[in-house]
C-alpha cells in the first residue's frame, strides 16, 4: 500500500511538473513573439512555422488524452485509498473493543 501512495504522489509531481513547463514554454513562445504571455496555446500555436502546427496539435492532444486518463486513475486510486483506510480503522476499533472485553 505504501508502495501505491508513493506511486500516485509520483504521477501527481509529474503531472504538476508537467503543467509547469507547459505553461513556462507558452510563456516562452509569447514572449519570443512580442504577445501578452497570457495568452491560450490555440492563439499561439499560429504564431510556430506552419509545417509545426498539425504535429504540435497532435502531440496536444495526445497529452490532453493521457492527462484525463492519469486525472481519472489518480482519483479512482484515491478512492481505493481512502476506502481501505476507512476499513482499516473499523477493524482496528473493532480489535481494540474486543480487547477491552
Amino acid at each position: 500500500m505504501i508502495e501505491s501512495d508513493l506511486e500516485t504522489m509520483k504521477s501527481g509531481l509529474a503531472l504538476q511538473n508537467a503543467r509547469v513547463a507547459s505553461n513556462l514554454s507558452l510563456r516562452a513562445l509569447a514572449d519570443a513573439q512580442g504577445l501578452d504571455s497570457g495568452r491560450g496555446f490555440p492563439e499561439l500555436l499560429r504564431f510556430l512555422p506552419q509545417w509545426y502546427q498539425p504535429m504540435i496539435s497532435a502531440m496536444v492532444e495526445e497529452n490532453m488524452a493521457l492527462l484525463q486518463r492519469t486525472e481519472k486513475l489518480s482519483a479512482e486510486n484515491f478512492r481505493f485509498l481512502t476506502v481501505s483506510a476507512q476499513q482499516m480503522q473499523t477493524v482496528m476499533q473493532s480489535m481494540v473493543m474486543d480487547a477491552a472485553s
